[in-house]
């Protein structure tokens, strides 16, 4: 009997320090902006300490098909298709900020979605934040030349006043016609 009280408390134990460990750390996305098609957009991943300061932290990030990577800072390692970071001594710190620029395709159009998680000794987690790329709203041509004026507009100001004096005349030549006839 009291063997399996200890065996219950320290499987009980255990299971609390790897859920602990679990929440080590932390690792947001921050995409900075909305992109178009053939264009770049840089995001940042942030590492932030909730229990303690691992010895080193893998950050891991899917790179969506036909987006070509950039640059990165750090520098990143291209494996089995995704992108890594190792971060360790004092590449690693409270805040650490990774940031990373991706082209879009030419034919992108819509939304697309980035994945990623980040692992260290004693856990794994995904990366929280954002984590859709949105199509940004393509701006208006402006195909008008520069040296070329758009020719004014009408202005019927004239026209009207001209009108409602001519209307007042023809009233007052009416009201006083009229008049000298009685």
């Amino acid at each position: 009997m009291k063997k399996t009280i200890i065996l219950l408390l320290m499987i009980l134990l255990s299971l609390q320090v790897f859920a602990q460990q679990n929440d080590e750390i932390s690792v947001e996305r921050k995409i900075l902006g909305d992109v178009l098609p053939g264009n770049e957009v840089k995001i940042e991943l942030t590492i932030n300490f909730n229990v303690g300061e691992p010895n080193s932290v893998i950050i891991t990030e899917e790179i969506p098909s036909g987006w070509k990577f950039v640059s990165s800072n750090p520098k990143a390692t291209d494996f089995e298709g995704k992108k890594k970071w190792l971060l360790y001594g004092n590449s690693l710190s409270e805040g650490k900020k990774i940031s990373y620029t991706l082209k879009a395709p030419e034919n992108f159009n819509g939304t697309k979605e980035i994945n990623g998680n980040w692992a260290t000794v004693s856990g794994t987690g995904i990366i929280t934040g954002d984590y859709t790329i949105l199509e940004a709203a393509p701006l208006e041509p402006d195909n008008r030349d520069p040296e070329k004026k758009e020719p004014p507009k009408e202005d019927y100001t004239l026209f009207i006043i001209a009108g409602i004096l001519i209307i007042v005349i023809a009233v007052t030549v009416f009201f006083v016609m009229k008049k000298k006839k009685k």
